[in-house]
C-alpha cells in the first residue's frame, strides 16, 4: 500500500529556499572575511618560515664545517645581517657599522689563518 505524498512530508521537514539562501550568503561573508584576514598575515607568516629555513641551512652548513671552525664562522653572522639589512631594510651605514664589520673580518682572518709551525 502506498502512502500519499502529503502524509510523508511534514511542514517542519527542512529549510525553506529563503533560509537556505540567507545561510549561504552568511557563510560567504564569513569565508570572505577569513580570506581577507588570511591574506593580510600570510606574507608575514611566509617571511618567518623563510627565516627559520635559512637558520636551519646555516646550522647544517656549520655542522658540516666542523665543531672547531663553526664557532669562528659565527663571527660572520653579524656581517651577513648588516648586509641583508642594507639590501632589504635600507640600513644606513655609520662609522660604527664599518668599524664593526672591519673587526669581524679581522677577527675571522686572525682565527682562521693557519698557525705557524714551530720549527719553520
Amino acid at each position: 500500500m502506498m502512502v500519499p505524498m502529503r502524509r510523508r512530508c511534514h511542514p517542519e521537514a527542512g529549510f525553506t529556499l529563503i533560509e537556505t539562501i540567507v545561510a549561504l550568503a552568511l557563510m560567504g561573508l564569513v569565508l570572505s572575511a577569513l580570506a581577507s584576514i588570511t591574506a593580510e598575515w600570510l606574507p608575514n607568516w611566509n617571511h618567518g618560515v623563510d627565516r627559520i629555513q635559512r637558520s636551519e641551512v646555516i646550522g647544517i652548513a656549520l655542522q658540516r664545517i666542523g665543531a672547531e671552525r663553526a664557532g669562528y664562522a659565527n663571527a660572520a653572522i653579524p656581517i651577513v645581517a648588516v648586509l641583508m639589512s642594507t639590501c632589504f631594510e635600507g640600513l644606513r651605514w655609520h662609522a660604527a657599522t664599518a668599524c664593526g664589520i672591519f673587526l669581524c673580518v679581522a677577527g675571522n682572518f686572525l682565527v682562521l689563518r693557519r698557525p705557524a709551525r714551530p720549527g719553520a
